[in-house]
């Protein structure tokens, strides 16, 4: 299972890298993190910036609906909720070893991720009733057989008076 740990900046900063920050363009001048963390770190995985920026959203639902935190383990959490300052959201795999923080960083909770479930399963039968092999019925009423012979023989009268026409005007 996949975890992200929070830690709680002990020292003051002015900068913000988030997801939206890097898609955003933005290349802020980030603190020594790796000395902070005592470890090598991918910053396009981490997250750096003040609590009081999500307000009025809760760290704890910032965690739940942008990490898949899992929820319970959220609200358990008291020292999550009294984070004040600047906090640094790093996932597991975004680490190159085994974190040691310096006086920094104060680790405050480690969190378990929501895994997706990737398990195949067959789809329920689908509910659907077999097509009708009929034409279905217009609206328009079908025409007697008598208007179209009618409609024929007039087509023919034109087509001989425009062939009379044309001998006429060649002759």
């Amino acid at each position: 299972m996949s975890r992200l740990q929070v830690y709680r900046v002990t020292v003051p900063l002015d900068v913000t890298h988030t997801e939206l920050t890097r898609r955003k363009g933005e290349a802020p001048d980030l603190p020594p993190l790796e000395r902070w963390l005592g470890t090598g770190v991918d910053t396009d995985r981490i997250e750096l910036f003040p609590v009081a920026n999500l307000q009025p959203m809760s760290l704890g639902d910032y965690l739940v609906s942008a990490h898949d935190v899992v929820p319970e383990a959220v609200l358990q959490d008291e020292p999550l909720h009294a984070i004040e300052g600047h906090v640094l959201l790093v996932p597991e795999d975004a680490l190159y070893g085994t974190p040691s923080p310096g006086p920094e960083l104060q680790l405050v909770a480690v969190f378990g991720l929501i895994e997706p479930d990737n398990a195949v399963r067959p789809l329920p039968p689908a509910d659907v009733a077999p097509q009708s092999i009929t034409p279905p019925q217009s609206d328009i009423p079908r025409m007697s057989d008598a208007r179209m012979s009618g409609m024929v023989a007039l087509a023919a009268l034109v087509v001989l008076g425009l062939l009379t026409v044309l001998i006429v005007v060649m002759a």
